[in-house]
């Protein structure tokens, strides 16, 4: 465990020393690529002379681009491009449409309703071939990250969840089963022409949805359950039990190497504990942890990601103990974790200890320990001696 399994998020990119030295520490790294070849190159090289064995993902988005195209922007070239081919996605009076206004960007329509261009290709296969041009001479780059993999195009409900298609002047919600089959498989028909590019790369997504879709199933070698808690929107919300099935789901259909993330997040600042139980909850599976704080100007390092736990000495658990604590037994360790409403104790034996730390020495003070007990929605994780 440890480094191997802990990831670090920086879309804003990673093209500083100072970046490099800080993300590199972790074990996949998911970052934009930004400026020259030997600007993108300059940065894979940085994070690997850090951590060799690093996986590095970088950043692409196929369902909005820009109206106004940016210079500079990952976006410029595919804003230029839909803007030329008009492979945008408009409502029956010929307008624009937007799932947010947060990022001044408009949809695209990635299906095969939309119009070909000169050479034979929908927005899919462009950006395919875009991507390709632009990432396929990098060494050392392990996966493309595709943001926003939708199991329904957004927005899902009201007057402007009701865009014109087919281009006949004529509105389909984004509830309707065409437009969701349509939709999904413009997805999936870019991850498919990039891998025919870019025959050694590895696609991960950021899924809103188990992809459990046909268009979807086994079509990922990873999936990101985005902030899975710490926002309003967060899963964790409807209960840690479907958090982590959400986990599951992610695991199982996706294609090796299943690259699943489980994302913890806080706007209120570092919070050790609740990184702790996201931490420990991650390690119950075989799955990475990722934990962001709003605003943060490089991640934070906890002292339970130096634990040398060593190798799963078992499955993940498919129940809990008597007590209410989920236990996994690695072979150098225990990662445990009380997701109910009370407190709960557990015994796990002599010949263990807590973690000697110095971010949070009360919690880690490399006592033995062999009774656990943990408040509701806390996690830990022990030693041996």
């Amino acid at each position: 465990m440890g480094k191997t399994r802990i990831a670090a998020s920086r879309l804003s990119g990673a093209n500083t020393t100072e970046l490099q030295q800080s993300l590199g520490r972790f074990g996949f790294v998911y970052t934009g690529l930004y400026g020259t070849q030997a600007q993108m190159q300059a940065t894979i090289n940085g994070l690997r002379k850090v951590n060799p064995s690093v996986k590095i993902a970088t950043y692409t988005n196929i369902v909005d681009t820009n109206l106004e195209p940016v210079s500079g922007s990952i976006q410029y070239q595919p804003s230029l491009a839909v803007a030329a081919n008009d492979w945008w996605l408009y409502n029956a009076a010929g307008q624009h449409t937007t799932w947010t206004t947060a990022y001044n960007t408009s949809l695209v329509n990635i299906t095969t309703w939309a119009p070909r261009d000169s050479a034979g290709r929908r927005y899919p296969q462009w950006l395919a071939d875009h991507h390709a041009a632009k990432l396929g001479a990098l060494t050392g780059l392990d996966f493309v990250y595709v943001d926003n993999v939708w199991y329904m195009p957004r927005p899902r409900s009201g007057a402007t969840s009701h865009m014109d298609w087919k281009r006949n002047g004529t509105n389909l919600s984004n509830s309707d089963p065409e437009v969701l089959a349509a939709f999904r498989s413009g997805m999936a028909s870019y991850w498919a022409s990039l891998r025919t590019r870019m025959p050694n790369i590895k696609i991960f997504g950021n899924a809103d949805n188990d992809l459990s879709y046909p268009e979807y199933k086994g079509k990922l070698n990873g999936a990101l359950n985005e902030c899975a808690y710490g926002k309003s929107w967060s899963m964790f919300n409807q209960g840690w039990s479907v958090m982590m099935a959400r986990y599951r789901t992610h695991l199982a259909n996706t294609a090796p190497p299943h690259d699943a993330i489980l994302q913890g997040c806080s706007e209120a600042g570092l919070n050790l504990p609740m990184l702790r139980f996201g931490l420990a909850s991650a390690l119950l599976e075989n799955g990475w942890f990722v934990y962001k704080v709003t605003g943060e100007t490089e991640p934070y390092w906890a002292d339970e990601y130096d634990a040398k736990l060593g190798a799963p000495a078992e499955a993940p658990p498919t129940a809990a103990t008597a007590s209410g604590i989920w236990m996994r037994k690695y072979t150098n360790g225990i990662v445990l974790v009380n997701p109910g409403t009370t407190t709960a104790s557990v015994n796990i034996g002599s010949g263990y200890k807590r973690l000697l730390g110095t971010k949070d020495p009360v919690t880690n003070n490399g006592l033995p320990i062999s009774t656990v007990t943990l408040l509701p929605n806390t996690g830990l994780i022990v030693v041996r001696q």
